[in-house]
């Protein structure tokens, strides 16, 4: 009978395995974006539409605060940016407002311990953002796939057993 091997180094181990679909996924989804983007057709823009409306709304999410909450949705106000997808005047340097935004905003809300992770997304997408010769579904594509890892990772924080002990005890100080 085969047994799974749950050593990190092993190759058949589920967590390696784990870790190769999820890449493999993101590869996928990354490829596909980047197909339906760079025909700017009408389902480019649905598509840019809808992940721009699913990014704010998941950055809102980790803040309680309404105000705050207001002023991440007014700042990446969705009609401005649908008008700017159909009439051509997205571009490179609008795109790179949208990230310094989302990754200020990030930086804010996590943890101490994903400062250097975020640094090193950012870091990749400035350097993409400057390399005149990739497209710009490239680097939106690039853009999509770091930012969500970035807040799956913060998921994995706010959701963890030590961050619900805190929330409880400093609730009962209340």
């Amino acid at each position: 009978m085969y047994k799974m091997s749950r050593q990190s180094g092993d190759p058949d181990s589920p967590t390696i395995l784990r870790k190769q679909m999820s890449a493999a996924y993101r590869d996928a989804f990354r490829d596909k974006l980047e197909s339906v983007l760079k025909e700017q057709s009408e389902e480019s823009v649905t598509w840019m539409v809808n992940l721009h409306r699913e990014l704010i709304i998941r950055l809102c999410m980790f803040t309680k605060r309404e105000d705050l909450r207001d002023e991440i949705a007014e700042a990446c106000d969705p009609v401005i940016f649908k008008q700017l997808l159909e009439t051509g005047h997205y571009g490179v340097t609008e795109l790179n407002v949208l990230i310094e935004y989302v990754y200020m905003w990030l930086k804010k809300l996590c943890a101490p311990v994903r400062d250097d992770s975020l640094n090193l997304s950012l870091g990749v997408l400035r350097s993409m953002v400057r390399d005149s010769s990739l497209k710009l579904y490239t680097v939106i594509g690039e853009f999509v796939v770091r930012v969500h890892g970035d807040m799956d990772m913060m998921d994995v924080d706010y959701n963890s057993k030590m961050v619900q002990d805190l929330r409880k005890m400093l609730s009962k100080k209340k």
